[in-house]
């Protein structure tokens, strides 16, 4: 399936259902606009009753922290998820609005749904954090050294550029190898996070590029999506796309496994 005809199809998913989809998306901002809101809300509440200097303030700011993450892992990544779900299941034809909300039916579904979403963002923090490490670490030493320095500071900045284009090429390579993780826990096919994971890394060998070539086709929407006020219209559509070009991975790779087995 070209990424012509992936767009076309992601595009016809969504007639009709661009209201509940929209509306999805305006109850996820809105509970993620909440959390940055009682994090917020909690740092001027303690910051007025025990600290009194700006300094002591700026020390209860890994708390506030800890405290958004929490809230991040805890809502924010499994309703989105659960947001995923819905578009995902577009293909069997249209669902109700409370169908978006599975994974907070019942504590167990909440308990599957929030443990994956942990592991998979840790393992997404983990990627960006050690592919971008080692390009960070020269612009720290970069910026103690003085002007005087002369040939170490032109080798220095040319060797930290060179390791954050590195950085850049090895981090999309791993965030592209978990790309399917979502679907294929969200298809049932596997429940464990880890398991999925590695899956993913399976199944998306060979098709990076066709990842590449549909966010790139997509590059308006995303454009579009930095604005808040657009995010209710473009991110269905782009999840849509996701959507078809992960079910043609699935589909690809059960048939390469079903002629391996025959």
């Amino acid at each position: 399936m070209t990424t012509n005809e992936i767009a076309a199809i992601s595009g016809k998913r969504m007639r009709g259902v661009m209201t509940p989809a929209a509306s999805l998306v305006m109850i996820s901002l809105l509970v993620f606009l909440g959390s940055l809101l009682s994090v917020k809300a909690c740092k001027l509440f303690v910051s007025s009753l025990l600290f009194e200097s700006s300094t002591q303030t700026d020390e209860f700011f890994p708390v506030c922290a800890v405290i958004g993450i929490i809230e991040l892992l805890l809502l924010c990544f499994p309703l989105y998820l659960n947001m995923k779900r819905w578009i995902v299941l577009l293909d069997n034809g249209f669902l109700p609005l409370r169908c978006a909300f599975s994974y907070f039916s019942s504590f167990t579904e909440y308990k599957k749904a929030f443990c994956f979403t942990s592991f998979r963002a840790l393992a997404l923090f983990a990627s960006v954090f050690i592919c971008f490490l080692p390009s960070s670490l020269l612009l720290t030493i970069l910026s103690k050294l003085s002007p005087e320095s002369g040939l170490w500071l032109i080798v220095c900045f040319v060797l930290s550029a060179v390791l954050f284009l590195l950085g850049c090429f090895f981090c999309y390579y791993l965030i592209a190898g978990m790309f399917l993780s979502d679907y294929l826990f969200i298809e049932g096919q596997v429940s464990s996070p880890l398991k999925a994971i590695r899956l993913s890394f399976s199944m998306m060998h060979g098709h990076r590029f066709r990842l590449l070539c549909v966010i790139g086709y997509r590059i308006p929407y995303l454009l579009l999506s930095m604005f808040i006020v657009s995010l209710p219209l473009t991110l269905p559509i782009i999840e849509s796309t996701f959507a078809v070009l992960a079910h043609d991975i699935l589909l690809t790779h059960q048939s390469e496994s079903d002629a391996t087995i025959q």
